[in-house]
């Protein structure tokens, strides 16, 4: 009888470790979440009707680039509104104001503003993210939503929102082989169309929205949108 119950205690107690860590594995492999209101989608290729409007924002992207790059610098102006939340969601900024287009700087086309809380740098198809989409869609077909550097995860969404081409990306830390971290998400509408503005202005970023972690249940959100042109460009 005593051998019985130290067997059955044997067996309960590799049952509770198998269990355990099973359990405790699983808590470990978090992987990419959303963030705000930009939500996390699944690992996978893009469809075709997805790459249909990837490519088209890269070409908009990239035909903005090339405008921008022979403007004189800081001569154009957009007239943008941002609004600023801080990381307990309380309104700390929220104005209009005038930016020029920047074509100085070497690491890329930004705006220059008389202000603090806004988001400076301008978006084309050889920013970060975009440039490898934009690369790779130019030569495949099969070209995954999700790709990892070192250190960091995006995933990354084509949609349309309210008649503009849009872009969704999440960007997470890498804390272990198995565990992510979300730091960041942001969106971003394209004008792409004439209904939206001059063909000139296809690339500018309409609408963008950014959202920064602030701790596992609290985010700081830059919300910028583009309103007019200040000068004739």
């Amino acid at each position: 009888m005593k051998m019985n119950l130290s067997h059955s205690l044997l067996i309960n107690l590799i049952l509770v470790s198998l269990f355990g860590c099973k359990a405790n594995q699983e808590s470990f492999s978090k992987d990419v979440t959303g963030l705000g209101a930009i939500t996390q989608v699944t690992e996978r290729n893009f469809t075709s009707e997805e790459l249909d409007i990837g490519r088209r924002i890269c070409k908009n992207l990239k035909s903005k680039r090339e405008f921008f790059e022979t403007l004189t610098n800081e001569k154009e102006k957009f007239m943008l509104m941002v609004q600023y939340r801080n990381c307990e969601d309380t309104l700390y900024s929220n104005a209009t104001f005038d930016a020029s287009i920047s074509n100085a700087n070497p690491s890329g086309l930004e705006y220059i503003a008389v202000r603090d809380n806004f988001l400076k740098d301008i978006i084309t198809d050889q920013s970060a993210v975009m440039k490898v989409l934009c690369d790779e869609m130019l030569v495949t077909n099969n070209v995954s939503n999700t790709f990892s550097t070192t250190n960091f995860k995006y995933v990354i969404n084509f949609l349309i929102a309210g008649s503009y081409d849009r872009f969704e990306v999440i960007k997470a830390k890498k804390i272990s082989n198995a565990r992510y971290e979300t730091i960041s998400a942001e969106g971003v509408s394209i004008i792409g169309r004439t209904s939206q503005a001059a063909s000139k202005f296809f690339g500018v970023e309409k609408d963008r929205i950014r959202y920064v972690a602030c701790d596992s249940s609290h985010f700081s959100t830059v919300h910028q949108s583009w309103l007019e042109a200040l000068t004739n460009f």
